[in-house]
This record gives structure tokens, C-alpha cells and sequence, in this order.
């Protein structure tokens, strides 16, 4: 049985309580790399699964917020092949939001779930314990997904702790970032290349489409595919 994923303007009305601070709104980079990976998943199929499939696969979230990009997530992978989706952020009301959102838009809690998650690799120890606790065993990710959550300097060390410890080597994090407080596009780039000794591909920014997100944060927008590098 297979099901029809949610239309574009679907995940731009996913039901949220919208608040003004970090993880209590709905960020553009969220909706703006939603409409990415949905287009991505729609061409996959379309090729006959050549390109972007995640049904099935295991997926974290980071500094989730209201749970837009996870839920969209969870919205287009089928029954047929159940996903792992965790959706993480550091507030605790945050992820009392989350649940009802939940509630909300009939969200698939077996395979989506939410828990507080602070980043940097002293945080890490808790998380994975609860995670074997629901799922047997501690896994790693294969997919890592974020969206605009670099909004000021001091995160860059912390985020990229938790994707060193969570993705898995062949694994891919998705990263939509828009610039704030000084956190531009070079110093994202040259901390990963640089710091975190990762491999980075941008997205060409015709693909940055998204109903309701800003003209002026839609320009300043980047997806990037960011994978480990391979040791020779």
C-alpha cells in the first residue's frame, strides 16, 4: 500500500504554536528545505527510486522547533516501508509543542517521535540511552536533517559535534541555513570544510521554493548536502 504524499501548501499549513522565540516558530529554512526534499523524493520516484529516497531510513532531526520539517518528512514516506524519524530540540516546552502538533496533523507516533536533545557530544550519552530504550539499541543516522537553526555563532561547535556523533559514516545531513547574527554563508562553509572535516555540496538555489517564506530569506537561503569525507 502506498500513499500519496501531502501537497506543497500542506506542509506550509501544518498546524504549529507559533511563538516568537528560537524553537516555539516556524523558521524558513524548515519550510524551505521541506519543499526541497519532497521535490527530490517526487523526482526519485518518477526515475524509479534512482535519487533521494527516504522511506524507510532513519532520520534525526535537529533543533526541530514546532516539528514542521520532521512532520513533513513523516508525511511522505509510505507505511509500505516505515521510517525512523526522531525530532529533537533543546526546550523543553518546545517539545511539549511538538507532541500536540502531533496530535495535530495525525502524526505516525510508532515511527516519528520527539525528544529533548542539547547539543555537543557531553549530551549525547542520555539520548542514546533513551533511544534503545524504544527502538533495542542505539543506531546511528543515516540522514540528519536542519533547518535554519545557526542563528548565532557559538552553536556551530556544538551542532557539529552532534552530527559527528550521530550520523553515520556514509550518512548525509541536509542543511538549510540563512544567514543571522553574523553567521553568513562563508563562515558556514569554511567551518565545515575546515573544523569539522566534512565534504560540502551546495544546492543550486533554483531549487529554494516555498509558499509563504520571505522573498529576502529565500534569497539568502543555501541547502547544503554535507557528507563525511571518504578516507582513501
Amino acid at each position: 500500500m502506498s500513499v500519496v504524499p501531502p501537497p506543497l501548501e500542506y506542509m506550509s499549513k501544518l498546524h504549529t504554536q507559533n511563538q516568537e522565540i528560537s524553537g516555539r516558530q516556524v523558521w524558513c529554512g524548515s519550510m524551505l528545505l521541506a519543499n526541497y526534499l519532497h521535490e527530490e523524493m517526487e523526482k526519485a520516484k518518477r526515475n524509479g527510486g534512482d535519487g533521494l529516497v527516504l522511506d524507510g531510513k532513519n532520520i534525526l532531526e535537529l533543533g526541530c522547533g514546532t516539528g514542521l520539517l520532521g512532520m513533513a518528512i513523516s508525511k511522505m514516506t509510505t507505511a509500505a516501508e516505515p521510517t525512523r524519524i526522531v525530532l529533537t530540540d533543546g526546550d523543553d516546552l518546545a517539545i511539549t509543542l511538538l507532541r500536540q502538533n502531533f496530535e495535530h496533523n495525525a502524526i505516525d507516533t510508532p515511527t516519528t517521535r520527539a525528544r529533548k536533545l542539547l547539543w555537543g557530544k557531553e549530551n549525547a550519552v542520555t539520548f542514546e540511552e533513551w533511544y534503545a530504550t524504544q527502538f533495542g539499541k542505539v543506531e546511528l543516522f543515516e540522514y540528519i536533517v536542519a533547518g535554519d537553526v545557526l542563528y548565532k555563532e557559538t552553536l556551530l561547535p556544538i551542532f557539529f559535534e552532534s552530527v559527528d556523533r550521530f550520523l553515520r559514516p556514509d550518512g548525509v545531513l541536509y542543511l538549510c541555513h540563512i544567514p543571522r547574527a553574523g553567521v553568513d554563508q562563508e563562515r558556514v562553509q569554511a567551518y565545515v570544510k575546515d573544523v569539522a572535516g566534512l565534504h560540502l555540496e551546495e544546492i543550486p538555489s533554483s531549487h529554494l521554493e516555498a509558499k509563504d517564506v520571505a522573498e529576502e530569506d529565500r534569497k539568502r537561503a543555501r541547502i547544503y548536502k554535507i557528507t563525511r569525507l571518504v578516507k582513501l
